[in-house]
Parts: structure tokens; sequence; C-alpha cells
């Protein structure tokens, strides 16, 4: 009884998985995927009452077994169409204490979808590193979903944001849905805050929270630089993004990770990137002394997110009050 529950079990996950990844990843025309999608949807409902478990299972083997190979051989790719804010991947090259990022993005946005970008190289000095924050936009009423990223400072009054991000195809939009079936490749996005930061809170009018990491200027430095040539990699490397164990949140846990030299431990919070601050404060990693929910509205930067005539710099230390 107990093995019939298991295997029961087991093949409707797996049931439930080839749906999903016939409707999101086979690699046919979306003509071909819907009927396909139909008929693994209808078998426990149409086949199997009139012909039986065995027969169901051999045609849903039938049209899985093929997604199942293509989703073993598809590899991603750094030569497709890209958005035009997605058309570059960072690379860095390190030269002692200097860390010098081609691929920098500043777009500058009149709204959501018109916009001009400007790529451009700068030279960071890492021993003068001084702040990691750690950012997250709320997705308006669903709380739990956000995106996440981390924003470095610098004692000369640079910041270098760092936004791990599907890498999107025109004219591709995210679905989370899609994102765990390899329908996206990631990239780690860099550039000026006025760019990652104000598009979330000017242009998208979204909830952005900027909070200060705790920890030491040397484990700063470590994740930085776990970051920086993570990102060049994927250059030469791609990845897939996955919605579930390769986002924003997942990632940046693996990079706090090396950044403390211990594991913290994965929980419902990090898929859920929404609550992912409160994780965050639970384990030590907010600078503050306050109690969460005192704490987490004067890290809210919209009050003081106005572009005006102010620069990068000046930007970055106006939405911190500085």
């Amino acid at each position: 009884m107990v093995i019939t529950v298991i295997i029961s079990v087991l093949l409707g996950l797996a049931w439930l998985w080839s749906l999903f990844a016939i409707r999101y990843f086979a690699p046919v025309p979306i003509s071909v995927r819907t009927p396909l999608f139909l008929l693994v949807a209808g078998a426990p409902w149409i086949i199997v009452p009139t012909l039986g478990w065995t027969f169901a299972l051999v045609v849903t083997g039938i049209v899985v077994v093929p997604v199942i190979v293509s989703w073993i051989i598809v590899k991603p790719r750094n030569d497709l169409d890209w958005a035009p804010d997605q058309e570059r991947i960072p690379a860095v090259e390190f030269h002692g204490d200097i860390a010098t990022i081609h691929n920098l993005r500043r777009a500058t946005y009149r709204s959501r979808t018109d916009f001009d970008v400007e790529w451009y190289s700068h030279s960071f000095d890492l021993s003068q590193l001084r702040t990691a924050e750690y950012v997250v936009e709320p997705f308006g009423k669903l709380s739990a979903m956000a995106h996440t990223f981390v924003t470095f400072g610098f004692a000369n009054g640079d910041y270098l944001p760092i936004s791990i991000e599907i890498r999107r195809e025109r004219p591709e939009q995210f679905n989370p849905v899609a994102g765990i079936y390899r329908q996206y490749e990631i990239m780690y996005v860099m550039g000026d805050e006025r760019d990652l930061i104000g598009l979330r809170s000017n242009i998208r009018k979204d909830d952005v929270y900027i909070y200060p990491i705790r920890a030491s200027r040397a484990r700063v430095r470590r994740m930085l630089e776990a970051m920086l040539r993570r990102a060049d990699r994927l250059n030469r490397e791609p990845e897939f993004y996955n919605t579930l164990v390769n986002n924003c949140a997942t990632n940046i846990l693996a990079h706090l990770n090396e950044l403390e030299g211990r594991r913290f431990p994965f929980d419902y919070r990090v898929v859920a990137p929404g609550w992912s601050d409160r994780y965050a404060y639970d384990h030590g990693l907010i600078d503050t002394d306050l109690p969460f929910e005192q704490a987490k509205p004067e890290f809210r930067i919209n009050e003081r997110s106005e572009f005006g005539d102010s620069d990068a710099r000046e930007w970055s230390r106006q939405i911190r009050g500085l």
C-alpha cells in the first residue's frame, strides 16, 4: 500500500513537471505545443478511464521522452537577439586592487519601454570598498514576490549595484513558471544607481528598500570579488536562469555564504524574496539594532528618490539621506 502511494505520488509529480515542460519548454512551435499540452493534461481523466493506466503511460511517455531528451541537450547561449537594455554582459579585469568593469549600464528612462542606453567602463579600487547593501523591490501587492540585489559603496562616493536577472530576448517578458523550464539565460547587470535603483523607484513606481549589510570590509570585498568573477564567467559559460534554484535571491545567498565563511540555511523566504529582508534580519545580516517592523520603513528610499539635477554620486547620497 505504501509503495503504491509513493509510486503514485512520483508519477503524479513526473506528470505535472512534464505537463508544464511541454507548455513552456518543448522545442516545437506553440501551435504544436498546445495540443500536446492538452493531450497530456487530459490523459488521467480521458485515456485512463477508457483505455487504462498502461496505455495512458505509453502515450504520455511518447510525448514526454523527447522533451526530456531536449532538456538534457539544450544549452544556454550568449548569441541571441537580446533586449536593448541587456545586450551586453559585464566583463571584468583585475589588476591588484583595481577591478575594471566593461559593459556597465547607464540608461536614461522616459518610461518603462522608452529609454536610451549607454554602455561604459569604469575602474574601482577595491581597497577603498566600504559598504554592501541589500536592495529589495517588492512587486505590488504580492508580498512574497520581489527582486533583490546588492549595491557596493566606495570611499570616493562611487556605488556599484549588481543585479542578477533573466537575460531577455526581444520581445520576451518574464514568466515565473516558464523560468523553471530553461526559457531564460541569467546575467549580472551592473551600472550606476540612477539606472538600476531609479528605474524601480521612479519609473516603475515600486517601493525600494536599501538595507545596510553588517559585515567587515574584508568580507564585503570577498563577496564583491566573487560576484565579479561569476559575472565575468557568464561571458564564457552562460547559464540558464531558474525561478526556484538559480534566481536573484538564491545567488545572493550563495555569495553571502562566501562573505561570512559559513552557510546560511535555505528556507522558503529565499524562494519568496519579498520576505528575504526578514530572513536577512533574523540572521543578523542587517546592520540595525531596531526591531524589524520599526527598521523597515527607515530603509525605504522612495521619498528621497526624485532625480532632479543631481549626478550619480549626488543621487546615491540623496537616497540615503546623507
